[in-house]
């Protein structure tokens, strides 16, 4: 009896509603024909019916018949299962296949509103018993025993399509991939971790090895260091730099990538080791940087020694002032106008220096003289000279001429006037200098000398011109209302006291011209007698003033403005420089040539009804 529980799954003594529920169950699962009648199915099914009679005194066969029997039949409409088509379907088929179909439609009726009624039309049109008759003749194993029909619908009861089951066959490959992708990635996917994780446990030990075999290599350079190099070892005694062997701690170790792979898994650790060759290139750095620096050290004592020559940079300034004669600041501004003492070598790396510029920041490497460069200096130094000192010369040319025109347009200007021009010059950044860009070209391309040097002068603009404007505008601003009285003669220490003419006795033996002067603007009258000035006078706007001249051909000038300046220059003439004239609103005309011989005639400097004076323009050149 205990087997039979064991049979079913069960403890022995359980309840008949658990029994019921485990064979049904187990049924299920082990029905010979859901599992293609395999051997090992056919005899655990016996043995399950077998338990189930036995624990409950039933025959499960009968119970199953039913649900076998449809179980046995296959769904013929799986590809189309419209009412039309199942109608077409079974007019066009054969006996057999006709009641393949009513067998089909009435194991899958249920819920099935379309086989329902596709079962009831067959029924009343069709001969159904004599189809079934017919097979039952040829022994066809799909004849359904069972004959009711069910009603289209039925309450309570939800019409859906028959549910098609997965195949047993499909179960099983999709099973089979399952097991094989778990195979196939995950057994790798482990390896690889379990990898990953070792490599993880080692990396100290890594970076130890590193670090171990770095400062190893470090004694051994070091030593050589000493040995080789006690020149250098004695210069760094005292400067707390290790005696020369210099290197910074940060530049000892490196960031190394290491990838741990397998099969197509991949994972990266990023690893803080110590550099192999370090301290190889810190000896080579070391030896190199003497070098350089033993070649273009300014400090060393100028004087050169028996048996060995000058340092570069003392050759190249002792050469220089020889030929140029400048000073050493000079010669140190030439350096680096070139771009500094580094342009005078050409890095010749090796093959060991080529690896240390990766390893060491700011590495130096070999080097050797670049003779085409101090060549193209020497003659960049000849042409720089020439050229400022060219430049110097013009500067100071126009330097000096500048100074002679401001004392000769300032002279007799007061204080007050030359504080204000000055202040004035100063904002204008009056005289002005230009930058001109001046070019050498070395031989760079060709023989690997200096580049092309490009530098700066600075020249006066060759005009002074504008300094007579600005001196004008001072003078204008501080003489805007300034006047003479009329009848004045600014210009008498050039052209001398007007003439005075005294008629003898009972005889008019003089002539007058008269002036009437307009009352927008004072006038300076000058009087030319033999194309000479004879006579003139200042007279205020709106004044009169009558000169009296002597007999002959006249001819009358007329000078007008406002705002009188004692100082503003004018020409030159026979009797020097003529100053003094108006700031503003200047305009000068001239009358015709007249004769006059014990006669008066009246110039009207304003607009007159039926008038007969119509001056001409003129010129200060002509008029003075």
């Amino acid at each position: 009896m205990k087997k039979h529980y064991q049979t079913l799954g069960l403890q022995e003594g359980a309840s008949q509603e658990q029994i019921q529920t485990a064979y049904e169950r187990l049924s299920k699962e082990l029905d010979p024909q859901k599992n293609d009648n395999q051997e090992f199915f056919v005899e655990e099914f016996a043995l399950l019916k077998e338990a189930y009679k036995a624990l409950t005194g039933k025959e499960p066969e009968k119970q199953k018949e039913v649900d076998n029997k449809t179980a046995e039949i296959s769904d013929v409409f799986e590809d189309s299962d419209t009412l039309v088509s199942i109608l077409k379907k079974f007019k066009v088929s054969e006996t057999t296949k006709k009641l393949e179909i009513i067998n089909s439609l009435e194991a899958f009726k249920k819920g099935n509103k379309t086989y329902q009624q596709a079962l009831a039309m067959l029924y009343k049109k069709e001969n159904i018993e004599s189809i079934k008759g017919a097979a039952e003749n040829d022994n066809n194993p799909n004849l359904n025993t069972v004959k009711e029909v069910y009603p289209l619908t039925e309450e309570n009861e939800p019409i859906t399509p028959p549910i098609k089951k997965t195949s047993k066959t499909s179960k099983k490959i999709l099973l089979g991939t399952l097991v094989f992708l778990l195979l196939f990635f995950g057994i790798p996917y482990l390896i690889f971790l379990k990898k990953a994780n070792d490599f993880k446990n080692e990396i100290p030990r890594i970076i130890g090895q590193s670090e171990y075999n770095q400062n190893s290599s470090r004694n051994v350079w070091e030593t050589k260091f000493f040995e080789n190099h006690p020149e250098i070892v004695n210069k760094h005694l005292t400067d707390n730099t290790n005696k020369g062997f210099l290197f910074k701690e940060a530049n000892r170790t490196q960031i190394v990538d290491s990838v741990i792979k397998f099969f197509f898994y991949t994972r990266t650790f990023p690893i803080k080791l110590y550099k192999p060759n370090f301290f190889e290139c810190v000896y080579y750095n070391a030896v190199n940087s003497d070098n350089y620096w033993n070649h273009y050290i300014v400090d060393l004592p100028k004087k050169e020694e028996k048996g060995k020559p000058l340092p570069l940079y003392h050759e190249m300034l002792r050469q220089t002032k020889e030929k140029h004669n400048i000073t050493d600041s000079e010669f140190k501004d030439l350096i680096a106008m070139v771009g500094g003492l580094k342009s005078f070598h050409k890095e010749k790396p090796t093959k060991a220096d080529l690896n240390c510029e990766k390893c060491i920041d700011n590495y130096q490497s070999s080097f050797i003289l670049n003779t085409a460069a101090i060549a193209d200096f020497y003659e960049f130094t000849g042409s720089y000279l020439a050229v400022n000192n060219e430049n110097t010369s013009q500067n100071e040319s126009f330097q000096k001429e500048y100074n002679k025109a401001y004392r000769r347009l300032t002279r007799g200007m007061n204080k007050s006037m030359r504080e204000k021009l000055k202040l004035k010059l100063e904002k204008l950044s009056y005289p002005t200098k230009k930058s001109v860009v001046k070019t050498f070209y070395g031989t760079w391309e060709s023989m690997g000398g200096l580049k092309d040097v490009s530098y700066t002068i600075e020249q006066y603009e060759n005009d002074i011109s504008a300094l007579t404007d600005y001196v004008n505008e001072i003078y204008a601003n501080y003489y805007a209302t300034n006047t003479l009285y009329t009848g004045a003669t600014p210009y008498k220490y050039c052209y001398g006291n007007n003439p005075y003419c005294y008629p003898s006795e009972g005889y008019e033996e003089c002539s007058f011209i008269g002036i009437k002067a307009s009352s927008n603007s004072d006038v300076v009258v000058l009087i030319k007698k033999n194309n000479r000035v004879y006579s003139h006078a200042y007279i205020k706007a709106g004044g009169y003033y009558k000169f009296k001249v002597g007999n002959g051909n006249f001819q009358t000038f007329f000078y007008y403005g406002k705002g009188w300046n004692p100082n503003k220059y004018i020409k030159d003439s026979s009797c020097g420089k003529i100053t003094g004239g108006f700031v503003s609103n200047e305009s000068l005309d001239k009358s015709e040539l007249t004769y006059l011989n014990n006669s008066s005639m009246t110039y009207t400097l304003y607009t007159v009804e039926n008038g007969n004076f119509k001056p001409k323009a003129s010129n200060k050149n002509e008029a003075f």
